[in-house]
């Protein structure tokens, strides 16, 4: 199934492209008007701010999506380190009999203040508004909790709670 996909990557940042463009018309406008001239002066200051309507916006761009690269990874390595964790705890309310789609919100209340803890959150209440399977409510592609989390270890152990729990919960646990 999708469990041995490719997790998800980092998803492209939400900036706006208004600012790169308006960047590269100002430079545009002052290469023009600076060519107007004609002059060995002019025309050189019209090629270098031809080059700075180019170099500019593509700077400012790529660098505000490497900025939400580097969040992203940053929240990624957070969930991780909390995981065990709540993997842990996961697994104590399962083991007492506990369904996953009360299990899953009762361990986000409890690490409400981590990464991992609104994850499993927001996976519990796509459970519960939804009324989704806990396998799609983790891993559909469009509306899973997980599609937009980049950690195999993550996706994968959460897939294994998933498959064991659905087989017999003593043994998820």
């Amino acid at each position: 199934p999708s469990f041995f996909a490719s997790p998800p990557q980092v998803a492209p940042s939400k900036t706006s492209i208004f600012a790169p463009v308006a960047i590269a018309a100002l430079f545009a406008v002052l290469a023009a008007v600076a060519a107007m001239g004609g002059s060995e002066g002019e025309l050189l200051a019209a090629a270098l701010l031809s080059l700075g309507a180019i170099s500019l916006p593509s700077g400012y761009y790529l660098a505000s999506v490497a900025s939400h690269a580097r969040v992203e990874r940053k929240r990624i390595i957070a969930m991780e380190a909390e995981f065990p964790d709540a993997l842990f705890q996961l697994g104590r309310r399962v083991a007492e009999g506990v369904p996953l789609e009360a299990a899953f919100p009762f361990v986000g209340g409890r690490m409400k203040d981590s990464e991992i803890g609104r994850l499993f959150a927001s996976i519990g209440g796509a459970m519960a508004t939804s009324g989704l399977s806990p396998e799609r409510a983790l891993f559909d592609e469009e509306l899973g909790a997980l599609r937009n989390v980049g950690s195999r270890t993550i996706r994968a152990s959460l897939h294994s709670v998933v498959a064991s729990a659905e087989m017999d919960p003593r043994t998820a646990g």
